[in-house]
C-alpha cells in the first residue's frame, strides 16, 4: 500500500468532529512525507482524495490524471496533486521514476496558491532548482519532529516551495501584449539596475497594473523575473567564459560587487559561482 493511501484509510476511519478539531482546525498541517522508488509498473487510483500532496520526480517518468486531465512528467518535475481531487498514477514500465512527497491538509496551502497565481496549476515542468530538492528532502526530516515543531516547520518549507514553483509555472492562455511589453523590457535591461518607476513611465502604465500583470501573467514580480533571468544569463557566463573572473560577471550585470552576487547566486542555485564553474567544467552539458 502506498503510504498516502494509508492516511485515506485513517480518515475514513476518524469521527468527523475529530477531524475537524484536530487538523481542519489548523491552517496547515504535515501529515506525511517520504520518498518511493517504484521498480515496476503499479497503478494508484483514489478518488476525491481530501489532502495535498506535493510530489519532485527525482529520476525516471510516468503519467498522472487529475480531474481527468492527462499530465506527462519526468525527472526534475513537480507535481502538486489538489485535495478533494480525483487522480490516477501511472509510472512509465521502463522507466519508472522515483520521487520525493509530502501529504498536508489545511487551508494555508489553498491561500499560498492563491496568492502566487497557482490555483489550478497542477504540472511543473523542469525545475532543476537545487534549493527546491533540498526543501523536498527537507520535510523527510520536518516530518520526524515533534508536532507543533513539524506542522511550523513544514508550513515555512511549503511557502518556500511554491514560492519557488510559481516561477516554473506555464502562463495559461495567450499573454496579454503589456504582459509581453513586461517580459522584453526585463529582458534588454540584464545589464541595468531595475527601476520601477522608469520602467512604468518607458511602459506607459502604473506601478500597480504593471506588478500585477507580472505576478499574474508571468508568475513573478518585476525583481525577482529580473533577478532569475541575470543569474540565468550568469550561469551561462560562468559556464562558456571561463577567462571571465567572477567579479567581472558581477560587475556585468550590474549587482552591488562580487560579495552580492555570490550571495544571491547561492541562494538560488544552491552552490557558489566558483563551485558552478568547476562542476561545469567536469560534467559539460
Amino acid at each position: 500500500m502506498n503510504p498516502s493511501d494509508s492516511l485515506m484509510e485513517w480518515y475514513k476511519k476518524k469521527p468527523v468532529d475529530v477531524i475537524g478539531s484536530r487538523l481542519c482546525g489548523l491552517p496547515f498541517v504535515l501529515l506525511n512525507a517520504g520518498n518511493t522508488e517504484y521498480v515496476k509498473h503499479i497503478d494508484y487510483i483514489r478518488y476525491d482524495y481530501p489532502f495535498y500532496v506535493f510530489e519532485h520526480i527525482e529520476k525516471g517518468m510516468g503519467t498522472i490524471w487529475i480531474n481527468d486531465t492527462l499530465y506527462e512528467v519526468k525527472a526534475s518535475d513537480v507535481y502538486i496533486l489538489p485535495a478533494h481531487a480525483s487522480h490516477k498514477l501511472h509510472p512509465d514500465g521502463l522507466h519508472p521514476w522515483s520521487k520525493t512527497y509530502f501529504v498536508s491538509v489545511g487551508p494555508l496551502v489553498d491561500h499560498l496558491l492563491e496568492a502566487f497565481s497557482l490555483k489550478g496549476k497542477y504540472h511543473f515542468k523542469n525545475c532543476g532548482n537545487t534549493e527546491l530538492h533540498r526543501l523536498f528532502r527537507e520535510m523527510l526530516e520536518i516530518n520526524q519532529l515533534p508536532e507543533t515543531e513539524k506542522y511550523e516547520k513544514g508550513a515555512g518549507n511549503t511557502f518556500k516551495i511554491i514560492q519557488i514553483l510559481s516561477h516554473f509555472r506555464e502562463p495559461s492562455g495567450q499573454r496579454s501584449l503589456e504582459a509581453i511589453k513586461i517580459y522584453y523590457y526585463l529582458d534588454r535591461t540584464l545589464f541595468e539596475k531595475l527601476n520601477l518607476d522608469k520602467m512604468s513611465r518607458e511602459l506607459g502604465m502604473s506601478r500597480c497594473k504593471m506588478i500585477n500583470l507580472c505576478r499574474a501573467e508571468l508568475g513573478s514580480t518585476p525583481y525577482d523575473l529580473h533577478l532569475r533571468k541575470r543569474l540565468e544569463l550568469a550561469r551561462q557566463l560562468l559556464a562558456q567564459n571561463p577567462n571571465l573572473r567572477i567579479n567581472e560577471i558581477a560587475l556585468q550585470l550590474n549587482f552591488h560587487d562580487q560579495y552580492h552576487f555570490s550571495r544571491l547566486f547561492k541562494q538560488k542555485e544552491g552552490v557558489s559561482p566558483s563551485s558552478y564553474r568547476n562542476k561545469m567544467r567536469q560534467n559539460p552539458p
